[in-house]
């Protein structure tokens, strides 16, 4: 019984890696290897993340990959950020670090122009910012501000289907 069991497990994970649209095998971390701030970075192959512990102390977790949505993130988790929850301008300019070292450069600039146009809608609420940036052909593109536990995260990125 236990082998039958099993057989239907591996059968039910083959059909769910069949059924991906997007082929999480070809999915590495050249997309952040030619990073000279990254070089002591690990990498997760099952979650496709690379976690980096940046020089000041914060951490950057770069995901990139999906199954049936293919996107790229990059999740800033800072320790000591005293700015401002509604200070817009830092946030974005934060987004754009992350963007700079985890886009290609035809995103990066992409994200750049719809800044600099201020081409989003913003939701600010009181510990927390979410931006939704349009004229883009992706399913979304997003950056969330958020303070927990102490921490600031800054979490950017998109997916398309």
């Amino acid at each position: 019984m236990q082998s039958t069991n099993q057989e239907s497990n591996n059968i039910s994970e083959k059909e769910t890696e069949d059924d991906c649209i997007f082929d999480l095998t070809t999915q590495s971390d050249e997309f952040i290897q030619h990073i000279p701030e990254f070089k002591n970075y690990t990498w997760n192959d099952s979650t496709k993340t690379a976690t980096i512990l940046l020089q000041n102390g914060d951490t950057l977790y770069a995901q990139r990959g999906g199954c049936y949505h293919f996107g790229i993130s990059g999740k800033l988790v800072k320790l000591n950020d005293d700015h401002s929850i509604d200070n817009i301008d830092h946030w974005l300019g934060e987004a754009k670090w992350i963007s700079k070292r985890i886009l290609d450069d035809s995103d990066y600039q992409e994200l750049e122009q719809m800044i600099v146009s201020k081409n989003y809608d913003l939701d600010l609420d009181n510990d927390r910012i979410y931006i939704a940036f349009k004229g883009h052909n992706y399913s979304e593109w997003y950056l969330t501000v958020e303070r927990l536990h102490g921490n600031t995260i800054i979490d950017t990125g998109y997916y398309f289907d």
